[in-house]
């Protein structure tokens, strides 16, 4: 009759997440627990919740604990990246159902560790992306379906951010310090170094905790392109970047180009001559200039301007 649910972290997607599970599915699910590695980020969630829910969840800064010890149905994982695998394997192994922030993994070895554990168990496990129930995107895949493109040989995709948090420069708190929090359980797999409360904060900044432009950017847009056209993982892929606009200690370029090739799409809408075959998306991102660059799906007969509304524009040389 009702989902006893848990959030393993807690910040700004933490939350976010969370407030969208309790407000679309009311009281069939119940918020049982919550869970980080920072106390006083706990004690200040907790507080809110119960303002606004009028009950206290419970608290962990172990997740362990939370899986062993709660009557726990489903988990909402939205930690840095580099625990998304570790914890979404426990959970599943624990058989609690879970969504997990993206990217699903940290690592290649991680994804096929993770892909058993979800094979191997029978309760739900989903990966969240952006777009894939935005009504433009749907209406897109009815237009590949129609074939109003003809075949689509280049999609360009942008990320374009000029401000301090589009960069992951988010607020440090004044009082973080080894004593409100767990900075062994936060380092898990990476390199341990001393306590840093910029690495906590700003976590996505460095390789070691997340994946740069790739990992948190790049894979929203080839989701929801792959949500529309089906093309699956490309032939080729090459990337070039680098640190240009934000040299302050980071390690992940802030700057960056990535093209992917297909030799034969499996959903590609073919000429018939089938003198038209293949496609090529490009990514290209910076953290240094927010000028609006649209996503672009360009076709023999046509380009789809493709963003919160959809645009179509024929081409003037088009062989229908």
């Amino acid at each position: 009759d009702r989902i006893n649910m848990a959030c393993v972290g807690v910040r700004s997607r933490g939350i976010t997440l969370l407030s969208s599970a309790l407000g679309s599915a009311g009281s069939k699910v119940h918020l049982d627990s919550i869970c980080d590695v920072d106390s006083r980020e706990l004690a200040d969630k907790s507080a809110a919740i119960e303002e606004i829910t009028g009950y206290k969840p419970h608290t962990e800064k172990d997740y362990r604990k939370l899986l062993d010890e709660r009557d726990i149905d489903a988990v909402i994982i939205a930690t840095p990246d580099h625990w998304h695998a570790p914890m979404a394997i426990a959970a599943l192994n624990a058989g609690k159902h879970v969504y997990v922030e993206k990217p699903m993994t940290h690592n290649i070895g991680e994804t096929y560790a993770l892909r058993d554990a979800a094979r191997d168990s029978d309760a739900v496990f989903m990966v969240g992306h952006q777009h894939r129930q935005t009504q433009s995107f749907l209406a897109a895949q009815d237009v590949i379906a129609k074939d109003v493109l003809g075949h689509i040989s280049l999609i360009q995709a942008n990320t374009n951010r000029n401000e301090d948090t589009g960069a992951w420069q988010y607020h440090i708190h004044e009082d973080a310090s080894p004593e409100t929090i767990d900075w062994d359980e936060f380092i898990g797999s990476a390199p341990m170094v001393p306590f840093n409360a910029e690495h906590f904060f700003r976590w996505r900044k460095w390789w070691a905790y997340g994946s740069g432009l790739s990992g948190d950017l790049l894979s929203h847009d080839y989701d929801r392109i792959n949500c529309v056209l089906n093309m699956g993982i490309p032939d080729s892929i090459t990337s070039s970047g680098g640190i240009y606009t934000h040299r302050d200690g980071r390690n992940v370029p802030d700057v960056m180009q990535v093209c992917m090739d297909w030799a034969d799409p499996p959903n590609a809408h073919r000429h018939p001559s089938d003198t038209k075959q293949g496609m090529t998306m490009v990514y290209s991102a910076t953290l240094g200039n927010g000028f609006t660059r649209s996503t672009k799906l360009m076709g023999s007969d046509g380009t789809m301007e493709l963003g919160n509304k959809l645009s179509i524009f024929t081409d003037a040389d088009s062989d229908k």
